[in-house]
């Protein structure tokens, strides 16, 4: 006589997809105007999942807010100052420094979030914000390497002209 093993686990064919609820009313009516009437999937134009702040607003609309935009372009502007000026960088260093202003930016979001909502989820877990800032740290150290930390200086054609154009120091 054979013995039968029992299944501990269902398999994930067996599950119905159906759901919980009918998605259509007696009336031929839906729900919730956002599904599909037929799957109760999510349709285009979904705003219900959405973040209200934080990376994802500024991914979605595109600009980083104001006071971290002010400060990602005081910080690019120095830093392009500290390497001679934008006339005289070639056009791979402008393009390290603008993607250095960008990582800083991103930088400076999620420290934003990680100071507003703590290192820590409600469970007691590390928040995903943590790690993800951390990458960003990495990556401007690695920007940060590649332009160098020496500061350069302009270079001069004509001493006159450059005694002319300075500002007289009392």
């Amino acid at each position: 006589m054979k013995i039968r093993r029992q299944r501990k686990f269902r398999r994930k064919s067996a599950r119905r997809s159906t759901p919980a609820r009918p998605l259509r009313l007696a009336d031929g009516t839906t729900r919730d105007a956002k599904r599909d009437a037929t799957t109760g999937r999510f349709g285009a134009g979904n705003s219900i999942a959405r973040k209200a702040d934080g990376i994802n607003r500024a991914q979605k609309k595109g600009v980083f807010p104001a006071e971290i935009r002010a400060a990602v372009e005081a910080f690019t502007a120095q830093v392009e100052a500290d390497h001679g000026g934008v006339a005289d960088l070639a056009a791979i260093h402008q393009g390290y420094i603008r993607n250095l202003g960008n990582v800083d930016g991103l930088v400076r979001l999620a420290a934003d979030d990680i100071r507003k909502f703590g290192v820590f989820t409600n469970k007691g877990h590390t928040r995903r914000v943590v790690f993800t800032f951390l990458q960003f740290l990495d990556r401007w150290d690695r920007y940060a390497q590649r332009l160098g930390l020496d500061r350069r200086t302009k270079p001069v054609t004509d001493i006159a002209l450059a005694l002319r154009d300075a500002e007289p120091r009392r």
